[in-house]
């Protein structure tokens, strides 16, 4: 029992040391590159966004033959060899690279924690992000990948609180807002990936992630409702959880509103005039419950956006212009007619002031 013990204690002993071990503090000077480097460098960029990545690499080593310590090439040689799927190469690079001292730092950090994130090794990759992010609390993407392993590694509370450090750091870092509202909804808080949805689409309407994110809010404010022989039925959820804000009356109203479509006024409104017709409703509700002392990141980050933005009469013009990636015709005529309204929107959204999260 005794060796059983001491072979355990060493084994975890082992572990430790191998994870402080994953990546050192750097302590070499790069020397700055000539201008034939930076001339080969620019030319292995443009190869590797060719997806040329065997000859970008090629012009990469002929920049290191000439200067071993530029860390520049040596970075962008690591990240070809990431394109090309060959991580454990680009691993190998990006350790040497992350040995100088250099403003790419922290590109190198989020170079090695992907590389061993994708062999695998997601205990390493974590390591590393929270060594970069000691050095460079202020870089979103550490934060960002940090919680992407995380949520990899089955430990969704902690991605959820580093996406939240994300948007703290930086409030239009758009694929944390995606990523956050994909991680909520697939964990059960439905309010708020609604939130954090609308709230990405306000900055990237119109693109692959806008159409997931579209999709989502729309089975949020219209899934509840299903007419069946005439019938309306509606599915009201189990109590959701609170420990990101209690949105149990916020959810029960969205899912009644559900079936305003069905109704019989409702029924000749296109799919666009429905859904602005939900989410006015949807914001006048926060707006009446948005000064009842509600706790939690949605209520005190994303909801006062929403509630003034309902106050300067925004919401259908936010409507639309977040209904770019349906590409209908009748949403790009509503915005051609209603242009100026829609840049007033748009530059007091650019202007809003966004609060600090306190959770």
């Amino acid at each position: 029992m005794k060796r059983i013990l001491i072979l355990c204690i060493c084994l975890i002993m082992f572990t430790i040391t191998s994870l402080a071990n994953v990546i050192d503090p750097p302590k070499l000077t790069p020397k700055a590159p000539t201008e034939e480097e930076s001339t080969l460098t620019k030319e292995g960029k443009m190869l590797h966004d060719k997806g040329k990545y065997d000859e970008a690499i090629s012009k990469y080593e002929q920049v290191l033959k000439l200067n071993s310590d530029n860390v520049s090439a040596l970075y962008e040689m690591g990240f070809s060899y990431f394109a090309k799927k060959d991580h454990k190469k680009s691993l190998e690079i990006a350790l040497k690279g992350a040995r100088y001292k250099s403003n790419i730092l922290p590109d190198y950090y989020v170079l090695i924690g992907n590389n061993y994130d994708l062999l695998g090794e997601a205990d390493k990759a974590i390591d590393v992000y929270q060594k970069g992010i000691k050095l460079s609390p202020q870089e979103v993407s550490l934060h960002y990948n940090l919680a992407v392993t995380y949520y990899g590694a089955k430990k969704a509370d902690k991605a959820v609180k580093s996406l939240k450090t994300a948007i703290s750091v930086n409030h239009n870092h758009l694929s944390s807002h995606f990523a956050l509202s994909q991680v909520y909804y697939q964990t059960g808080y439905k309010i708020p990936a609604l939130l954090a949805s609308l709230r990405f689409l306000v900055s990237e309407p119109k693109s692959n992630r806008s159409e997931v994110a579209l999709k989502l809010v729309k089975e949020i404010l219209q899934g509840s409702a299903k007419e069946v022989s005439n019938q309306i039925n509606v599915l009201m959820s189990p109590e959701e959880k609170k420990d990101e804000g209690d949105f149990s009356s916020i959810s029960a109203i969205v899912a009644l509103t559900s079936a305003s479509r069905f109704l019989e006024e409702n029924k000749k409104k296109t799919d666009s005039e429905n859904l602005a017709d939900q989410v006015e409703v949807l914001f006048s509700i926060l707006k009446e419950n948005v000064n009842k002392k509600n706790k939690g990141f949605g209520w005190e980050y994303y909801v006062p956006y929403f509630v003034e933005l309902d106050s300067k009469n925004y919401s259908k013009a936010f409507v639309y212009y977040i209904l770019q990636s349906t590409n209908s015709p009748e949403v790009k005529k509503w915005l051609s007619d209603n242009q100026p309204l829609v840049d007033e929107f748009l530059l007091w959204s650019k202007n809003y002031s966004w609060p600090k999260p306190k959770s």
